[in-house]
């Protein structure tokens, strides 16, 4: 979903528009989640939000990088896509962050959904952080300049239709600090103490023909008790598509793999994945997702990320070991990195660091036992 805000526009339609709505962010149902939650000027009767944009950021120093996802959209007649900001982005006079985008559609077949009041919060969305250090860091509520990167990291809502955001005065709560500028400047709402906890090391998606193999890894296993497979061919709604239990081995950290078969049959162009892990006490946590192309046949090797600034994974669903060649090469052909690597059966994973290479468009083939595949590479800086 894409939103483009045109400033002019905007303060206009403000100008006509009495009505205006802030946000705030507060502490969610769990240590690693938060509430979004809205505070109209007035009371706003049968209310029915029409287009609504989240930005939250966590600190650039979460290494690895959080994922975040919906865990309660408390308000069910909206409807939620998800982006991020390609790499960290600056909040002025805090420093760099992890951008995370929830862009909100309202049911335009909903009459009313409820009575929104003034001077009280209404929550709206609540955000789960999965993965990133085994710590606490400060999330925020932000609106970045423009939009940032992407152009969707700001705050914006609207009721049927009616722009109704408070531009001068966008977020409120004890930590927020609102700058100048309304959507040229930057402005956020602060929440710290929010746990960042470690459990997904890695999960890829592959696909090998038509078919697709799921291989993830955790750590803190000790306390797991099984995992669901979920799967969602429009990446809104997920449902379960196998259950694997816990290997209950002992081990802190543990590897696991799934398959998903005959993807074409389908009847969608794309199919998105995402693990859930359930502890024993009944504690969710949600891997990343992956997104696969379900119509084109697929090839058993695959990089993650791709664009990549520093380090990449080259993921390799090898049919038998043995040897292989990785060769990284720029556009005019020139070798600027080769790596010798023995395989074994299944999936395999090798870090490829080209943090020193200028940015742009590379090549990277890889050489097996009777396979040959090409990649492309795009290095960002």
């Amino acid at each position: 979903m894409k939103r483009i805000i045109l400033i002019a526009a905007l303060f206009a339609s403000l100008a006509s528009n009495s009505q205006t709505v802030r946000a705030t962010i507060k502490a969610g149902t769990q240590a690693n989640s938060v509430i979004i939650a809205i505070r109209p000027s007035a009371d706003i009767s049968a209310a029915r939000l029409s287009s609504v944009s989240i930005a939250l950021a966590v600190p650039a120093s979460a290494t690895p990088k959080p994922t975040a996802s919906v865990r309660n959209s408390i308000n069910p007649n909206i409807t939620w896509d998800y982006q991020e900001s390609p790499a960290p982005e600056n909040v002025a006079g805090k420093g760099s962050y992890h951008i995370y985008n929830f862009l909100g559609d309202g049911a335009q077949t909903v009459a009313a959904e409820r009575t929104y009041t003034a001077a009280a919060d209404n929550d709206l969305v609540e955000i789960q952080f999965n993965g990133g250090p085994l710590s606490t860091a400060e999330v925020l509520l932000v609106n970045i300049p423009d939009g940032g990167a992407t152009g969707q990291s700001n705050w914006y809502i609207s009721n049927r239709g009616t722009d109704i955001t408070d531009v001068t005065n966008m977020f409120y709560g004890s930590a927020a600090t609102n700058g100048p500028g309304g959507l040229s400047g930057t402005s956020f709402a602060a929440l710290g103490n929010v746990a960042l906890p470690v459990k997904f090391l890695s999960f890829f998606a592959i696909k090998n023909g038509d078919d697709a193999k799921l291989n993830w890894t955790v750590e803190s296993d000790e306390n797991n008790n099984f995992f669901e497979v979920e799967r969602s061919t429009d990446g809104r709604v997920y449902r379960p598509l196998n259950k694997v239990a816990a290997k209950a081995n002992g081990r802190s950290v543990n590897t696991y793999e799934s398959a998903d078969f005959a993807l074409s049959k389908l009847g969608t162009n794309q199919v998105f994945y995402r693990i859930k892990q359930v502890d024993r006490d009944g504690q969710i946590t949600f891997s990343n997702i992956r997104n696969l192309n379900a119509v084109r046949r697929g090839t058993p090797v695959q990089l993650f990320p791709n664009p990549v600034k520093s380090i990449t994974k080259l993921v390799i669903d090898a049919d038998a070991p043995g040897k292989a060649s990785i060769t990284i090469r720029d556009m005019g052909g020139k070798l600027v990195q080769q790596i010798n690597t023995l395989l074994v059966r299944g999936v395999n994973q090798q870090d490829l660091n080209v943090a020193a290479l200028a940015s742009g468009e590379y090549t990277v083939l890889v050489v097996g036992e009777g396979f040959n595949h090409t990649l492309k590479l795009n290095k960002i800086n």
